[in-house]
């Protein structure tokens, strides 16, 4: 194949989460890739080990591979993956044999990604532009030579190697242990030395006399005088701030500004307390504060001519924080809408009873139930429990299928259109503490809506446990249904009731006397 690209090389940044790194060049074998992790803080570099650290996918395709690693790049560091194509050759071509084309591009194809990764080290390597002198000397010394010595360049740009390395110490100071190639400054004006020779300094002179110093950089001869400048600014002075500060603490200023202008902020502490004064005059008697005995819990008011206060409100709030309004309390509305009690605990609008938002409860009774027709049907009885003690119609479920029921409600226009919450009321026969899995589901139609529809998988509570006395009343629990078909407020509601009795171990007819539905309302009534 051909290689369009001379790209050889990628670097992503890590984020502590991606593991997976693609990459968009040519290769043929694993090995032949470079995973090196880089710490962008400090700059040092580690080679990752295939299999230990990564692995690699994609071996051969043009499009290029994955590297996913065992543990992902953190934020801060760089993941490089650089292709380095082995130096050798293995493709051996035998007299008179087929011409493998596909083997000898391949090894085309490896010659050149070897040159593109020389290439790219080239590209990474000091060395002097095109249009530089030919000639220039490159060569490197003998590291005996260029060791502790700078990399320099002469006046013609050629490399340069005996410059010594000088270790800046600052200023020379006596009584000092100073090696080879140590660098002080010393004098007025100061001058830079370097040490030639290790020694303890002792004075300075006498050591440079011995050529335990050389000269680096002598101080240059004092410069002409300049011409005097112009006249500066006057200074200024302000006043900046003033704090007071705490009793006992000293006072300060300081300037929050320059010596040119200045800004004094001033801290003054503040005196100790003085000596109580003398007492006043007694001023006249203020308004009632209190109620008027321990008993009395009326709500204080005030009066609307002079504003004083008056505690004769029939308005109370007894000790158990419970408030009583014996009279109208007026909303404010534009129409004079009051609220009010029309009688023992009816709250009322302009006389018109007010419902409550939140959970309401309809119980649908067994004989308001109607068997079913083509599947397995529950069955409508009427029992009686004891002579003339109890007579009721229900509906029982048997053991050999799942018998199922339906009714249907019109819900009201406050209703929410939210979930319902369901219990079954039943009883059973025997006295064995077995269980009953009642199952419900419910359909939401509006108008010209079908009764068609299918139901969706019933939805269950908890496997109820049978009494061990025979006709006591069992009441599941509490079972969230979600009603189908997008239900609305005012919707017809069918629902199918059902008994599952592969979920169940009560050997005999579940008899069902009816089912608790609780509603939730988002408006006060159905007005």
């Amino acid at each position: 194949m051909t290689l369009s690209s001379t790209v050889n090389r990628t670097s992503t940044a890590g984020d502590g989460t991606v593991t997976g790194f693609t990459f968009g060049y040519l290769f043929f074998a694993d090995n032949d890739l470079v995973v090196t992790l880089k710490v962008d803080s400090t700059g040092v570099e580690t080679i990752k080990t295939l299999t230990t650290h990564y692995t690699v996918s994609g071996a051969g395709n043009a499009s290029g591979g994955t590297v996913t690693m065992s543990t992902a790049p953190a934020s801060g560091e760089t993941l490089i993956i650089s292709r380095s194509e082995q130096l050798t050759q293995g493709l051996d071509l035998v007299e008179n044999d087929p011409f493998p084309s596909a083997l000898v591009e391949q090894q085309f194809d490896s010659l050149t990604m070897v040159v593109q990764q020389q290439q790219e080290i080239l590209d990474r390597t000091l060395r002097y532009p095109i249009g530089d002198t030919s000639g220039l000397e490159a060569e490197m010394a003998a590291s005996v030579t260029r060791a502790n010595k700078y990399l320099g360049f002469d006046s013609t740009g050629a490399v340069l190697l005996d410059t010594l390395i000088g270790n800046y110490r600052g200023s020379w100071g006596t009584s000092t242990a100073y090696v080879v190639n140590d660098v002080v400054s010393t004098g007025s004006p100061a001058s830079t030395y370097i040490c030639l020779v290790a020694h303890t300094s002792g004075t300075f002179s006498t050591d440079l006399g011995a050529s335990k110093w050389q000269t680096v950089a002598a101080a240059g001869a004092t410069g002409a005088t300049g011409s005097t400048g112009s006249t500066g600014a006057a200074a200024t002075i302000a006043v900046g701030s003033v704090a007071t500060g705490g009793i006992g603490s000293s006072a300060t200023v300081a300037n929050a500004g320059s010596t040119a202008e200045a800004v004094f902020n001033f801290s003054i502490p503040v005196g100790a307390t003085g000596a109580t004064g003398s007492t006043g005059a007694q001023g006249p008697a203020g308004e009632m504060g209190g109620p008027e005995s321990s008993t009395d819990n009326a709500i204080a008011r005030f009066n609307g001519t002079s504003g004083s206060e008056v505690q004769n409100t029939t308005a109370t709030i007894d000790d158990s924080n419970n408030m009583y309004l014996p009279g109208t309390l007026d909303l404010g509305h534009a129409s004079d809408t009051t609220l009010s009690r029309s009688a023992a605990g009816v709250l009322a609008v302009e006389g018109v009873g007010v419902g409550l938002q939140g959970q309401h409860t309809i119980f649908v009774p067994a004989g308001a139930m109607e068997a079913a027709v083509t599947t397995a049907a529950a069955t409508s009885n009427a029992v009686e429990i004891g002579t003339s003690l109890f007579a009721a119609r229900t509906m029982d479920f048997a053991t050999d299928a799942d018998d199922f029921a339906y009714f249907g409600i019109q819900m009201p226009k406050s209703w929410d259109a939210g979930a319902l919450v369901c219990q079954f009321v039943w009883s059973a026969t025997g006295t064995t503490a077995n269980t009953v899995l009642w199952g419900i589901a419910a359909n939401s139609i509006g108008n010209d809506g079908v009764l068609t529809e299918a139901f969706a998988t019933p939805t269950s509570p908890a496997a109820d446990t049978n009494s061990t006395t025979a006709d006591d009343i069992m009441i599941s629990a509490e079972v969230s249904l979600t009603v189908g078909s997008t239900p609305t407020a005012e919707d017809f509601v069918i629902f199918e009731v059902s008994r599952d009795v592969s979920g169940d171990t009560l050997a005999e007819n579940a008899r069902l006397h009816g089912i608790k539905i609780h509603y939730t309302t988002d408006t006060g009534n159905d007005n």
